[in-house]
């Protein structure tokens, strides 16, 4: 160690837990398929419910690591970056800041890693389809591959058919990104600032809107550059129905290449002739969180991002006259609508469709149409008699003229979270039976509050 940020580190792998700001100082390491050069630098977020980010280099290399203010998270994120014991066989650099030599993180073999260079190295755009199981790694591996790509292409097309758990987006969506850095963050803080077109399909899985969801895969097809290289991430799913619904995918998007991940006691999904079998033993990181709980995590960041509470953000105001109210796999009464969207969330929509001119307070749409979602909000108030909807949302929106809800539920934090204040007229004396403000209740009972 040469002062209170660089750090000397021997050649070999080297595990990283929290979150911070690293820069390369010397050596070419390599992050999940990235090879860094010196003077590289970027901001790094490692929960400890997923593995760590790792560092390998074959010779010793030099770093300066600056942890980030906690700022750049929520409350809901500080036990996962700031745990109150340091994470087994770890060992604390400074706050929020963890470091291991011998712990492992997400690595791939040479073979595997040799095959997706001579991919990456074609002057032809390719397209490269990355299928599994739940919990196969499959996401990590995705990014791993675009990184791969990223090295010798700089730019790559991420196209994420997962709508229970996306990398790009929050959940009830599918998008395609291009990525012109290294993919390095977390779901929770890879939402906002990419070049990115994004449909919201409004469900966790591709079973629950079949139709809808080939409509949305085909609709984000036609958008890929021709000139760039393709990466697909696909859902979780490939057994049974999801099988089915895999080959129908495939049909649609007919990749020239297709890697089907699998854990060693499973048997690889046959989605096509063709597959490059990746046989991997999954691994967790030091904390488990459930599916639904991420999934919660990330609409929670999302709303979260500029550190408001929902309650002390400035919502936009949108005249009802100006938007027209779709539904997405459910059925809500047209007299209900705007209970229903009251405290949702919605997804923006701008539907190019010409309606005729309507004088009722709301249009409703039968069918909601594809087309490009240009941000997320949650329903504060509704004014009817001024014909007004009020809607918080993080993001800069585009123009939009079309909500549309489906079964997307924000978790309970959103609404609990406030700033707390003690109370004008509530102190210290109602303990002590003294002050004015305890007469009526020592004249009714004296003993109110022993």
């Amino acid at each position: 160690m040469t002062d209170n940020s660089t750090f000397n580190f021997n050649a070999g792998s080297h595990s990283f837990y929290g979150m911070m700001k690293i820069t390369v100082i010397s050596g070419t390491p390599t992050v999940l398929g990235a090879i860094l050069s010196p003077e590289f630098s970027d901001i790094f977020f490692a929960p400890i419910y997923t593995l760590p980010i790792m560092f390998e280099c074959e010779t010793s290399f030099t770093l300066r690591i600056k942890p980030i203010p906690n700022t750049n998270i929520t409350f809901e994120e500080f036990k996962y970056y700031l745990p109150k014991d340091t994470p087994e066989g770890f060992n604390k650099l400074s706050t929020g800041v963890f470091h291991s030599p011998l712990i492992k993180g997400a690595s791939t073999p040479i073979p595997v890693q040799k095959y997706v260079d001579r991919l990456a190295s074609n002057d032809q755009p390719t397209s490269i389809f990355i299928c599994g199981g739940k919990s196969t790694g499959k996401s990590t591996f995705s990014r791993f591959v675009s990184n791969r790509i990223i090295n010798q292409q700089k730019k790559v097309a991420f196209l994420d058919l997962d709508p229970g758990q996306p990398e790009f987006s929050i959940p009830g969506c599918i998008s395609l990104t291009i990525l012109d850095d290294f993919c390095f963050k977390t779901p929770e803080h890879n939402t906002l600032n990419h070049v990115q077109k994004r449909v919201f399909f409004g469900c966790v899985s591709p079973s629950d809107n079949l139709d809808y969801f080939k409509a949305c895969v085909s609709y984000l097809y036609s958008q890929v550059p021709d000139n760039m290289h393709l990466v697909i991430n696909s859902f979780g799913w490939v057994q049974d129905l999801g099988f089915s619904i895999h080959k129908e995918i495939y049909q649609i998007l007919k990749p020239k290449q297709t890697f089907v991940i699998h854990k060693p006691d499973e048997t690889p999904a046959q989605i096509c002739d063709r597959i490059f079998r990746y046989e991997l033993q999954p691994r967790g990181g030091q904390y488990s969180i459930s599916s639904k709980l991420h999934r919660e995590l990330r609409i929670y960041t999302y709303f979260r991002r500029n550190q408001n509470y929902l309650s002390l953000q400035e919502p936009i105001q949108k005249p009802l006259s100006s938007i027209r109210i779709g539904f997405l796999a459910s059925s809500v009464a047209p007299s209900e609508c705007l209970t229903a969207i009251n405290g949702s969330l919605v997804a923006f929509l701008n539907d190019e469709r010409q309606f005729p001119r309507s004088r009722r307070l709301v249009q409703l749409i039968r069918e909601v149409p594809v087309c490009e979602c240009v941000g997320f909000g949650i329903v504060k108030a509704i004014d009817k008699e001024n014909s007004m909807l009020y809607i918080a949302t993080p993001e800069k929106v585009a123009e939009f003229n079309t909500i549309v809800m489906g079964p997307i539920h924000l978790p309970s934090q959103i609404f609990t979270d406030t700033i707390r204040s003690n109370a004008s007229y509530l102190g210290i004396g109602l303990l002590e039976k003294v002050g004015a403000s305890t007469e009526p209740l020592v004249l009714k009972k004296s003993t109110a509050f022993d």
